[in-house]
C-alpha cells in the first residue's frame, strides 16, 4: 500500500512535466493545423470555364456540369452555332462574385473569354485520416474544408442538380477536368471537402504542435 502511495505521486509529477495527453483526435488535429493559418494558404476551390465563339481548334470540352448549371440557371446561352456567352444575369452573376476574365483566346478563328468561378470560401481543414509512427510524432491527412456558394452547392457530389445531370447525360459530376470533386461533409449543410494534403504534428512538452 505505501509502495502504491509513493508511486501515484509521482506519476502524477510526471504528466505535468512530461504531459501525459492522449493524442490529439481528427477534430483536436484539425484545430491544431487551423491555428498555423494554412488553411488561409490554399488555392481557393474554382471551376474553369471559357465563354464566347470557339471552335474544335481551341478551348476545352464544354459539355461538362458546370456549362450545364450555367446554362440552366439562365446565367449563360448556348447559340445555334454551338457558340455559349453570357446572358445579362450572367452578367450580373459575374460582378457579384468579382470575377473577370483572366485570358482571351483569339487564335485559330476563335474569340472566347477564360473565368476561374469561385465554388466557395476556405473555411476549416477536415482530418480524414491520422498515421502514427510514434508517441511523438503525427502524420495526418487532411482536405480543405470550404462553405460553398450558390454555384458550388449546385456542382457537389451528391447534389440534385448533379443527379439530375448524370441521369440525363450520363457524365461524372463534378466533372475532374475542369472543377475539383466537392464532397459534402456530414453534418455540416451547406459544406464540402476537397483535395487531399498531409501535415506531421510533434509532441512537445505543452502539447502537440505542427512541425
Amino acid at each position: 500500500m505505501k509502495r502504491l502511495l509513493i508511486v501515484v505521486p509521482i506519476f502524477i509529477v510526471s504528466c505535468m512535466l512530461l504531459g501525459c495527453s492522449s493524442s490529439p483526435t481528427r477534430a483536436e488535429a484539425g484545430e491544431i493545423i487551423e491555428r498555423s493559418g494554412v488553411v488561409y494558404t490554399l488555392k481557393p476551390v474554382q471551376a474553369k470555364v471559357e465563354l464566347g465563339h470557339m471552335n474544335k481548334s481551341c478551348g476545352s470540352d464544354r459539355d461538362t456540369v458546370i456549362y450545364g448549371l450555367l446554362q440552366e440557371r439562365g446565367f449563360t446561352k448556348r447559340e445555334q452555332n454551338g457558340d455559349i456567352n453570357l446572358t445579362d444575369k450572367g452578367r450580373d452573376m459575374l460582378n457579384r462574385l468579382k470575377v473577370s476574365s483572366y485570358f482571351r483566346g483569339t487564335e485559330n478563328g476563335c474569340n472566347y473569354d477564360s473565368y476561374l468561378l469561385p465554388l466557395g470560401e476556405n473555411r476549416s481543414i477536415e482530418v480524414t485520416g491520422i498515421l502514427q509512427p510514434s508517441d511523438s510524432i503525427m502524420i495526418a491527412k487532411y482536405a480543405l474544408g470550404i462553405e460553398l456558394n450558390e454555384l458550388g452547392k449546385d456542382v457537389a457530389a451528391g447534389s440534385a442538380f448533379c443527379k439530375k445531370y448524370v441521369a440525363r447525360s450520363g457524365g461524372i459530376c463534378p466533372d475532374g477536368d475542369l472543377m475539383p470533386w466537392l464532397e459534402p461533409i456530414p453534418g455540416k449543410e451547406g459544406f464540402a471537402k476537397v483535395g487531399e494534403h498531409e501535415a506531421t504534428l510533434m509532441k512537445f512538452d505543452d502539447g502537440w504542435r505542427l512541425r
